[in-house]
Parts: structure tokens; sequence; C-alpha cells
């Protein structure tokens, strides 16, 4: 049995900076002009994301600091006692009237847009985030010689610092003067280039963590042998992944890698025909068979299942299924392949006769088995995306190779199964975080 870790959170890309809690050269830095300024002569337009580490968000240090000829401005970050703000922009040696407060769950919970105009003819500079903007005047800034851009660690001429906030940036872009613009999502995996798009002005990356390459890879966490086959089930609340073998329950919590096991009072109730869930709305771990009409709920106490028959258990109708538990707690099951036939049945748990029943649908399902599922609690829909299918459900004949109809259901709705018209699996994250 092995279990392997590739996903760290829900941020996608990006770069992670190291600060004070490495030596000095191991410090993060990112340059965006290594070899030569942009050209800029009224106009500058810049914008990025940032998140920061939840263990390191206090630490003090260079967000970027801009350079114009002579003059810099720099967006600062740290906690300083008695100073409500813990976002300053710098202009030259002066803390400008741009000034602002995040508080550590703003900072570490979500993406924040931030966006920087500097309008050298009039002499202004506008901070954007969220719904407020700030406004202050500028003295004597000039694009003459081009802008330069650095974020975190950097050293250039006169202008260097080694102080790095524990940050995560992604998708910067760079505007000047309508007409030249640059972005750098920073969605790398590898190396110390920070591509551009469009290519010809690669940013130079010190020290960099890639988020990207969790995604890219896996970790081994744990390595342990048991008898016989297996079942898992996840708790998405609190990270732990349930590993049933034949006499105990394993219990992997993946933020901490830490490992519990529970013996069960009697074995012999892994078989292909059952199905391994976890019910965060009521903390239940819960065993089940479609094929037998079961649903069995474990007691960590006493380490039994409650009583149930689980049928010979040597062939099975629903091999695997989708499923989701609804809001209001009911099992459904979809889809599912066995005996030589694809299916698109929709069934779930009636705790009042103690078995499935067939739910009827509106729309076209095509049978199907090995989909991608997930809930998205944003729009209240549950996503069916790909999976091997026949429009007949017949097992014989060659699965769809292309065009496998994706869906979305409404959980509070059963009856209103409807495909979705184009939806591609690269377009899911996109369509998940609106």
């Amino acid at each position: 049995m092995f279990a392997f870790i590739s996903l760290s959170g829900h941020e996608y890309y990006g770069m992670k900076f190291s600060g004070i809690q490495l030596t000095l050269d191991q410090r993060s830095g990112l340059d965006l002009t290594p070899d030569h300024a942009l050209k800029v002569k009224e106009r500058i337009d810049l914008q990025f994301k940032i998140r920061f580490d939840r263990d390191l968000y206090a630490h003090f240090g260079y967000v970027f600091r801009l350079i114009l000829g002579n003059h810099n401005i720099d967006l600062i970050h740290g906690i300083v006692p008695g100073n409500p703000n813990n976002f300053e922009l710098i202009l030259d040696h002066e803390t400008s009237n741009i000034v602002f407060h995040l508080s550590p769950e703003e900072l570490t919970a979500d993406w924040i847009h931030l966006r920087f105009e500097i309008d050298l003819k009039e002499q202004q500079i506008a901070c954007e985030f969220r719904d407020q903007v700030l406004v202050d005047e500028l003295s004597g800034f000039s694009g003459r010689e081009g802008v330069r851009l650095m974020f975190g660690a950097h050293n250039f001429g006169r202008f260097s610092s080694t102080d790095v906030p524990g940050m995560i940036l992604r998708d910067i872009e760079v505007k000047c003067d309508e007409r030249i613009s640059y972005l750098w999502p920073l969605d790398e995996t590898e190396g110390t280039i920070a591509h551009s798009v469009p290519e010809g002005n690669d940013g130079i990356a010190l020290n960099p963590t890639w988020l990207l390459i969790d995604h890219n890879k896996w970790d081994p966490i744990l390595s342990k042998q048991v008898t016989g086959r297996v079942k898992t089930a996840f708790d998405p609340r609190n990270e732990d992944l349930y590993i049933l073998s034949r006499d105990s329950i394993y219990i992997l919590n993946i933020p901490n890698e830490s490992l519990r096991i529970i013996p069960q009072g009697s074995t012999g109730h892994v078989e292909t025909t059952s199905d391994l869930a976890f019910d965060t709305i009521t903390g239940r771990l819960l065993l089940y068979s479609t094929d037998y009409n079961y649903l069995s709920v474990f007691d960590f106490d006493s380490g039994e299942w409650s009583a149930h028959d689980p049928g010979p258990g040597y062939s099975t109708t629903y091999l695997h299924h989708n499923r989701f538990i609804t809001p209001d707690g009911a099992l459904t099951i979809f889809g599912g392949y066995g005996q030589y036939k694809y299916r698109n049945m929709v069934l779930a748990w009636n705790p009042e006769k103690e078995q499935f029943d067939t739910i009827d649908f509106q729309g076209a399902y095509h049978p199907r088995y090995l989909a991608g599922s997930g809930f998205n609690p944003k729009d209240s829909l549950l996503y069916i995306i790909g999976g091997s299918c026949t429009q007949g459900g017949k097992g014989h004949v060659s699965p769809d190779a292309d065009g496998v109809p994706q869906y979305f259901l409404g959980p509070e709705d059963i009856g209103a199964l409807e495909p979705v018209d184009g939806l591609a699996l690269r377009d899911i994250p996109d369509r998940l975080q609106a």
C-alpha cells in the first residue's frame, strides 16, 4: 500500500519567496528587467496577484522596487508596533499617502489583486485594490532612462536589499504607454527563468520555489504492506485519508503525514462489490454496496461496522462509479461498469427503506465509468467530467474516444441533469472560480 501527495492547497501556480527564515544567500528575488530597462514615456500600469505564507505573513520586506533613473517607488510590507498599516508605498525616501492594512486572514486566504498606475506626465500615482483607490503626487519622476522592476531581494546600482516578506506572487503584468505590455505568469516548474508573454523579456528568479511543481510530481508519504485489497475515502475538512484493509482502518493526515491505526473488530469487509465514503455532513465513515443494497457505518470506539450482509462479493455491476453526498445527506451514485455493460443509472440511498432507490432524471447521460466528478459549493453544481463510455452502454463496443459528453448536476434537483456545451477539462478551474 502506497500513498502519494501531489497538491498543496488551492494555489495552482506562482513563485513563493524565501526571506528572513533563511540565510542571506538563500533568500528569493525576481528581476523582471535583468538585461535592459523597459521603455516608457508617460504611463506605467503595474498589476499582480499576491498571497502570503501562513507562517511567514508578519515578515518585513520589499514586495517590489520600481526604478526610474535615480528615483525609486517601493512597496514595503511589514508589521511594526504602533503602525496600523502593514503596506506602505515609499517614494524615494519618504512614505507616501498610499498606505493600507490587510489582515492576516485576508493575506493568507486568497489571492489579492494589486494595481499601480503611474502617470509621469501628470506626476501622479494611484493604487487600486479591492474597492479602494489611493492616490498621491510624484515629483521629478521621468521615464527617460526607462523603468526597471524587481521583487523581493534585489541588487541594482545603489538600490539593494535582502529584506523579503513571506509572499507568493503570480500574473505580474506591466504595460507602458498603452503599447508595450508584458505578462509574467510565474507558472514555471523548474529553473530560474521567469518567461514573459509575449517572448523576449524573460525575468531572472533568485532561489525561487515554483508552486506548479507540486502539481507535476508525486512525493511518497506512506509505504505499508497490508493483506488483501483496500478501499479508500477522504475527509477534505481535516485532510484525512481513510484506508480500509481486511483487519484495520488506517487514517493518514496529509498535512502532518501522521498515521493512526484502528483495528477492526471483525474482518472481511473489503469486497469488490463494496465501496468506502466519508460523510462530511455527519462525520461518518460509510461502507456501502449498490449490488447488495446496504450502507454500514463504522463505530470508531468499538471498531465495528453496523450490521449488514456483504453478499458473495465476487461480482459487481457498478465498478468505478461516481458518488456524491448531497447537502441533505443522501448518498447518490452515478454510472459504473459491470457485467460487460456501462451504466448510466442514478441511485440514492433511502434510509427509511434501507436500500438504494433508482432516481429518474431528464436529459441525455451517456453510460460511463472512471469519470471525474466534484461538487462546487459556489454554484451548487456537481460536475461529471470525462470517463470511458459508449452511447449504447455495451462493453464489447469500443469506448468513445472523442466527444465524451460532460455534465453538471444541480444537487437540489436531481431531475435536472443537462449537458454542458463545450466544457473542456482545461476550462474547469476558470469556471469553478468564477
